[in-house]
């Protein structure tokens, strides 16, 4: 279809279906530019409403409406007769207080030609709280401003009867994010749990650039008074202070679930913004040690680096035996472990004897040049115990991050084990330092 000629073809004929929208986007746009603007108009006064629904989906480039904010207006005006609002040039770079006054105009037309009609008006209210409301922000939109617009949103939830939970609209939320004072957004949290996600989640996109243990200081009185969010929501949270708060007050079962909202939020570079959360799981941790070790064996948490460099620093007698298999299992990605494996190896590097065969040339690819040095006696010893084909692979890859005489330091080329000669071969032709690795490979 895109190819035809459809310019005497009725808009109405061209169907949505199949990629059609795209087209009918395109023909709507050029007939409208090009002196057709009334058949344009007459279109989206009579066509099937789920029609222009599936316009507004239309990503084409040619979609006039997405490129100019003046015609958005234009269009708007159309289609928000009908309760719809095409996607396109009205995000809030193009919006004042003018065009935040037309929208709420659109909404209050839609609710008055509603009437009393159940079902209409049900259509209306549902079209200022999706459509109308999530574009009422603009740049400078003044404080009071902002929450007598989240009142008339809020007031028109409850005349609809919309469910008070977190799966409701988000169309609070660019309004939200328009105020500056984490007090007027806590002030809003209050009113339902529909405000408090939509407040909370402003609150956490604005202050990401703040410390995490400063994050979510003014909100700890809110918690206090209202602790069932924290409960629900911990993982929107994810604040260390809040959770160690509440943590012994709730049932086992929620312990072990902020437990895991604390270890999927815990940075994985060292620093003061990891020892925040060190701090709370290292409480968790001696709290009972064995209940921990269950929780890492009986779930599918994630090990990562964070967890792992905790348990490693402070040497906790329960989870310490069975760190090193626990990182070598095949659930766990090593290139996100590759900071505690250069630890461990490079303080005991005799354990990589004890890893997993299938683990091993992940964990040889992320050592340091230091630590592969020192487990050269190690893979001297798997080498020559008949390694698989993928650890020898691994081990001549990663033997290029050192200097050739590192395996004759290492005694490797002294030995008299064939399959650990070939090896010494194999990683010396493939060595970029090709000057050096010709004067050894003499002697393998």
């Amino acid at each position: 279809m895109n190819d035809m000629n459809l310019t005497a073809t009725p808009l109405r004929e061209i169907g949505v279906h199949g990629g059609g929208h795209d087209v009918l986007a395109r023909e709507i746009g050029e007939r409208f530019q090009s002196g057709r603007a009334q058949e344009v108009i007459d279109f989206i006064a009579a066509c099937d409403v789920r029609v222009l629904e599936i316009v507004g989906l239309a990503s084409t480039g040619s979609c006039i409406w997405r490129q100019d904010a003046g015609l958005w207006r234009t269009f708007a005006r159309m289609t928000g007769k009908r309760g719809v609002l095409w996607r396109g040039a009205d995000d809030v770079r193009h919006r004042d207080a003018a065009f935040s006054e037309e929208m709420r105009a659109l909404g209050r037309q839609r609710l008055a030609s509603a009437a009393t009609d159940p079902v209409a008006l049900a259509a209306a209210r549902e079209f200022v709280l999706s459509c109308v409301t999530p574009r009422l922000s603009y740049p400078g939109i003044a404080r009071d401003h902002v929450l007598a617009l989240v009142d008339a949103h809020l007031a028109l939830c409850r005349e609809a009867g919309v469910k008070d939970d977190d799966n409701g609209q988000s169309g609070i939320l660019p309004l939200l994010e328009c105020l500056d004072d984490p007090a007027d957004l806590i002030a809003v949290a209050g009113n339902t749990a529909y405000c408090f996600v939509q407040a909370a989640w402003a609150h956490r996109t604005r202050s990401a650039q703040l410390s995490a243990r400063q994050r979510w200081l003014p909100w700890h009185d809110f918690f206090r008074r209202h602790p069932g969010y924290l409960d629900r929501y911990h993982e929107r949270v994810a604040d260390p202070a809040l959770i160690m708060r509440r943590w012994p007050h709730v049932p086992p079962t929620l312990r072990w679930a902020m437990t895991r909202t604390l270890l999927s939020a815990m940075p994985y570079r060292p620093g003061a913004e990891q020892d925040y959360f060190f701090d709370a799981v290292d409480a968790i941790i001696r709290h009972d040690p064995a209940d921990f070790v269950e929780l890492l064996r009986k779930t599918m948490l994630r090990l990562d680096g964070g967890l792992a460099c905790l348990i490693w620093r402070q040497q906790y007698p329960a989870l310490l035996p069975g760190l090193f298999p626990l990182m070598m299992s095949a659930r766990h990605c090593l290139d996100d472990l590759s900071v505690p494996l250069n630890l461990i190896l490079g303080k005991e590097p005799g354990l990589l004897l004890s890893g997993r065969e299938d683990s091993l040339p992940r964990a040889i690819a992320v050592l340091s040049a230091e630590v592969l040095r020192g487990v050269l006696p190690a893979l001297a010893t798997l080498i020559g115990n008949g390694a698989s084909a993928e650890l020898r692979a691994a081990v001549v890859d990663a033997a290029k991050k050192l200097a050739p005489a590192d395996l004759a330091d290492a005694g490797w080329l002294a030995s008299g084990n064939d399959k650990l000669r070939l090896a010494c071969q194999e990683i010396l032709l493939a060595h970029p330092d090709k000057d050096s690795a010709t004067l050894l490979l003499s002697r393998c």
